[in-house]
Order: structure tokens, then sequence, then C-alpha cells
């Protein structure tokens, strides 16, 4: 309850977490634990704006609802959602993999409580579609172009 556009959904097996992320309005992304029977806000707590530019709403939290982990704004437009657990690229191990639409880009955010943000893969200038981990801990991205779509396998530098 509380959801406005959901585009990623992902299971963390080793800690027993279900994470979300959707889109806000003009800004206002969220990165979400999910868990039974909570409300998470929409559209009375929102820290996006209306795509005229007026307010939604007065309030950015409220009480009995579930505050986002991690806010956009501006809106990176997220899409494709893994939690990392592998061993090629060990201190990325328990963070979220988000792909960016509109920030044209792959964003790693540590899930450790610091919320710190890295954006990688912003040189190729492509939407980032989805994002998946394989079994062996290589990072598959899918980018999202009609003529020039690509599938990428990313590992660590031998």
């Amino acid at each position: 309850m509380g959801h406005r556009n959901v585009q990623g959904i992902g299971y963390d097996e080793k800690t027993d977490v279900i994470w979300q992320h959707e889109h806000g309005p003009r800004g206002g992304d969220e990165l979400n634990v999910i868990m039974p029977g909570n409300n998470y806000g929409w559209p009375i707590a929102t820290h996006g704006l209306d795509y005229n530019g007026a307010r939604i709403s007065p309030y950015k939290t409220y009480e009995n609802m579930i505050d986002p982990k991690h806010i956009w704004v501006p809106s990176i437009a997220p899409s494709g959602l893994a939690i990392y657990r592998g061993d090629l690229f060990k201190d990325w191990d328990g963070d979220a993999l988000i792909g960016g639409l509109a920030s044209r880009d792959l964003r790693r955010v540590e899930l450790d409580g610091s919320n710190n943000e890295e954006v990688l893969l912003a040189d190729l200038d492509v939407r980032v579609r989805d994002v998946r981990v394989d079994k062996k801990g290589a990072i598959l991205v899918l980018t999202d172009d009609p003529d020039n779509g690509m599938l990428l396998r990313i590992t660590p530098k031998s």
C-alpha cells in the first residue's frame, strides 16, 4: 500500500529482505524495504512534485507510514534491481544495483545504512533497462535502445 509506480523488486536471500524501487513523479524516486502490512506513503508523503511543478503533498514523511531508505531528486527513472551477492566485486557484497533510464547509468547503493551511492557506466550514455547478477558474480546489464541495445557482462579487470 502507498506505492506509486513499482519498477524493480529484489530479494536478498542472505538477509531475507525484499527491496523495491519505484518511480516518483518529478523527482522522488524511492528505494524501499518491503514488509507486510506497511503503508509506504504515496500520495500523502512524497519527495516529488507533480509534472506541472505543483506540490502533490506538503509531507515528505508522515506518521505511521514507512519512509524510503533512499530517494532520488531529480529522478533517475529507476529500472531493474539486483542485490549484489558474489565474490567478483567483494566490496559490493550486499549492495543494490539499479538501472537508470533518465540518468542513463547504473547506480550502486550501499545498503549498510550509509546509503552511499556510486554512479557507474555514465560514460556509455545509455538507458539501463535491467540489471542482474549471474551465478559467478558477474553483473549483467541490459541497455534500452531500439537501434543499438546491448547486453553487457561486467567483471573486474584482470
